[in-house]
């Protein structure tokens, strides 16, 4: 498959990419277990976590309009100097993207000024995946919802609970993760929960995605979730008639909508 990558929505063609590591970044995963005196094995603590994965390009400068290498060089060592970028990649398919760090560059043997060299670029992804860059929205049913949410788990989805919603609950079926809100709404409120930054609001508009800036809506104190943690909508592979499916399930108490934007490997 044909695929490239943009750092900050400039497409790295124009710095021709030379080898990345591997399309879907290497994965290193954290545990915690105990041992037992006398028993063989261990007991895992809690889940496993992933830590920030690495990507690394090998780009390398090429000609201007006006075909002044320094100044190419120039360009990319500015954009690389900054403290956080957005990296995009993308194929003839789907564009995903992902917050990145750039932990270091290094030019492989420039030796005069004027002259085309490669340079590596170490990036780190905080944030793990790679997510669709626009959100999706779908309603959820008082009961068990089935959603596409991509190939990876989404922590940071905004939930919005019909009107009239007392207390609402929402929880993932396969990791036990979910949220509530410990607020009696009326029949004028939607009540909307920031999965990832664990902070709810009321609105009477049905389109109040993000927190508003008045205090006398926010209702954060009384978010809360079940031991597992925060809601984690986390796709489980499941088989029918030899097709498999990538969906995770979903448990309300009342009718709501999720916003949340997919996440891949």
């Amino acid at each position: 498959m044909a695929y490239t990558y943009r750092i900050n929505a400039l497409d790295t063609q124009r710095w021709l990419i030379l080898s990345p590591t591997t399309y879907v970044a290497n994965v290193t995963r954290e545990r915690q277990a105990v041992k037992i005196p006398g028993r063989d094995g261990e007991i895992m603590v809690g889940r496993s976590t992933v830590t920030p994965r690495a990507l690394t390009l090998t780009l390398l400068p090429g000609p201007t309009a006006s075909d002044d290498a320094d100044a190419v060089i120039d360009d990319l060592t500015a954009l690389l100097s900054m403290e956080s970028v957005i990296v995009q990649r993308v194929t003839p398919t789907s564009t995903r993207e992902a917050v990145a760090e750039v932990t270091g560059h290094s030019w492989d043997g420039m030796s005069a000024p004027g002259t085309y060299t490669p340079v590596t670029v170490s990036l780190s992804l905080p944030g793990v995946y790679w997510r669709d860059t626009t959100a999706t929205t779908a309603a959820l049913v008082a009961g068990s919802t089935a959603l596409d949410v991509g190939s990876a788990p989404v922590t940071d989805a905004v939930i919005r609970f019909a009107l009239d919603a007392a207390n609402p609950i929402l929880t993932d079926t396969q990791t036990g993760t979910g949220i509530s809100v410990a607020y009696d709404a009326v029949a004028t409120d939607y009540i909307y929960v920031d999965c990832g930054q664990l902070q709810a609001w009321k609105s009477a508009s049905s389109g109040q995605w993000t927190r508003p800036a008045s205090s006398t809506a926010w209702l954060d104190a009384l978010v809360s979730y079940p031991g597992p943690g925060p809601l984690r909508m986390t796709p489980a592979v499941t088989e029918s008639g030899g097709v498999l499916s990538r969906r995770a399930t979903l448990t309300s108490s009342h009718p709501a909508s999720v916003r949340f934007k997919k996440a891949w490997w």
